[in-house]
Formats: C-alpha cells, sequence, structure tokens
C-alpha cells in the first residue's frame, strides 16, 4: 500500500519543502530573538532556543544558551548580516546543543570570544569571515566538549574568483592569544 506522501510523490505533485520553524527564546517569557532574551536575563540564566534564531546577538553577562530539540535543529543563523555570537571579555557563556551558521564578518564569522565560551555538543559551521577566524575568532578561552565541532567555515581575503591570493587565518579558529581546549 502506497501513503499519501508516496502517492503525491508518483502524481508528479510538489511536495511543500519543510520550513524551519520559528524562533522562540524562553526564560522566564517569551522571545523572538536571542539578542531580546539575552538582554532581559539576568546572570546566570538558562536560555531554551526552539527554532532558528536569525540576526546576531552580543552576550554580556554569564549565561547558558541551550538548544531544546523539537520538529528542527536549534539554530543560531547570523543571516549573513554580521557575527552570529560575540561574548565579551569577562563573561562565561556555555552554548548546548546549538548550530551556529550563517555568520559573514571581517573577523569571526560564527562567534567573537574575548570570554571563555563552553560549546558542548554545539556545531559551528557554514560561517564565513574576510580575513580570521571563519568558525571563531578567539582571544579568551574555547572549550570544545562532546560532540562539538568547527567545521565547513571559511577565512578568505582579496578577490577569490580572480586571484591567487585568497587566504584568510583559520577558516575553523583564529586563536589570538587565547586558549583552545578540545575533550572528548
Amino acid at each position: 500500500m502506497v501513503g499519501l506522501v508516496g502517492l503525491m510523490a508518483l502524481a508528479g505533485v510538489p511536495m511543500a519543502a519543510a520550513k524551519p520553524s520559528q524562533c522562540r527564546v524562553i526564560n522566564n517569557g517569551k522571545f523572538t530573538t536571542l539578542q531580546a532574551a539575552q538582554d532581559a536575563a539576568s546572570a546566570g540564566d538558562t536560555l531554551q532556543v526552539h527554532g532558528m534564531c536569525t540576526g546576531t546577538t552580543t552576550i554580556d553577562k554569564n549565561l547558558t544558551v541551550t538548544g531544546k530539540p523539537d520538529s528542527s535543529t536549534p539554530t543560531l543563523d547570523g543571516g549573513e548580516q554580521g557575527t552570529v555570537l560575540t561574548i565579551v571579555q569577562g563573561v562565561t557563556v556555555t552554548i548546548k546543543r546549538l548550530t551556529i551558521t550563517g555568520g559573514t564578518a571581517d573577523t569571526g564569522g560564527g562567534i567573537v570570544n574575548s570570554g571563555t565560551l563552553i560549546l558542548n555538543d554545539s556545531i559551528v559551521s557554514g560561517n564565513t569571515a574576510q580575513s580570521s577566524g571563519g568558525g571563531i575568532e578567539n582571544s579568551g578561552t574555547v572549550t570544545l566538549n562532546g560532540s562539538s565541532a568547527v567545521t565547513g567555515n571559511r577565512a578568505a581575503s582579496g578577490n577569490c574568483t580572480e586571484s591567487a591570493s585568497c587566504f584568510g587565518v583559520g577558516g575553523g579558529i583564529a586563536n589570538d592569544q587565547g586558549t583552545v581546549i578540545l575533550n572528548d
């Protein structure tokens, strides 16, 4: 017996593409952007991310930002508007079960870290920097735990379509006098 999806495919009926779920960030209220949730949070709070949140965020207090699995992968997408996450000096931020993607900046497409950043089971992928740190530009301390990965990012300078000199520094992580710790 062929199900409805199979019949639609056999009949040539176009399938609707799955839409990413809307951004919801929960912490003593519901927010539609991570920046709004961060601004309203108190130091030490946990922000729960549902769906895909698009835009850039500066975190200036100690927080945990965790992805809540639902019908889609919890994602922070920079929307090519700049660095996805900026962690300021003196701040400790823990990121759990999130994908960080879509950042485009001069330095630090995915993350610019000047504080202490702990990535647990998170992916930093699909980000671009023009000069350094496609995935992460680090001058603080970054710790990658569990199945965390920094992969598929790019740092390039110059006109890469017409020039051989289109190399940046640290497509994955550019470490500028910081510390990077990799744990199993």
